[in-house]
């Protein structure tokens, strides 16, 4: 029987000590099982914009980080421009760490899924969502059996939150290669869509679930690495 090992991420958010475990889903990355900045599975955690790295009171393209302050018109992770007006392209469409909030928060081990890696979550694992009035969302089962709970905490636009307890919308790494979008999973009680059909505007306040890369030999772990996988 496969050994599991448990060591934990601890992060200090507003005073709540919050503890991230890795996840063995018998796929291709280990999932946390709560969202970045969560007090426990059932929590949002924070709502950031695409490549931001806090929270804030309102979600616009006028306050984004990577905006020169006109639409279409990103100061980063700009890769085609088909009018030839706008910023430089840079050519980037996958957040590099100093951008990446669940590595900042997290650490090194840690980083936002690639759409392969939320394409692969929603195709291999079995989803059945849970009507909970308190916590409403879906349980994700992967192919050995070991599970993670995903909460529709809607997303914020400008100031509202919109659609929480019913949608879910959770960042991945990579943006559209024209200017003003990202891609994301969102889901719904009725439908799980895959990240390659699925994405919202950067300047958006969605979730954030981090992964990190699946490992063979675990007691090669290098020094201060520290997602071991738990069963859930």
């Amino acid at each position: 029987m496969k050994n599991l090992l448990c060591i934990v991420t601890v992060l200090l958010l507003s005073g709540n000590v919050v503890a991230q475990q890795a996840v063995d889903l018998g796929l291709s990355v280990l999932w946390a099982d709560s969202n970045v900045g969560a007090a426990g599975p059932e929590d949002a955690g924070i709502y950031v914009a695409w490549g931001e790295l806090q929270p804030k009171d309102e979600y616009l393209m006028k306050n984004y980080r990577f905006c020169a302050g006109e639409f279409s018109s990103p100061t980063k992770y700009f890769a085609y421009d088909g009018n030839e007006t706008f910023t430089e392209p840079d050519g980037k469409t996958v957040l590099e760490p100093e951008d990446d909030v669940a590595t900042v928060m997290l650490g090194s081990g840690w980083r936002l899924p690639r759409r392969k890696e939320f394409q692969e979550l929603a195709d291999s694992c079995t989803w059945e969502w849970i009507a909970d009035e308190a916590h409403p969302g879906y349980r994700v089962t992967g192919p050995n059996g070991n599970s993670i709970f995903l909460p529709a905490a809607g997303i914020y636009t400008g100031s509202k939150l919109m659609y929480n307890g019913y949608e879910g919308y959770y960042w991945t790494s990579q943006s559209l290669f024209i200017p003003d979008d990202a891609y994301c999973l969102r889901f719904t009680p009725r439908l799980i869509a895959h990240p390659n059909f699925k994405s919202t505007r950067r300047f958006n306040g969605c979730t954030v679930r981090a992964v990190a890369e699946a490992i063979a030999d675990y007691s090669q772990l290098p020094d201060g690495w520290p997602p071991s996988p738990t069963a859930r």
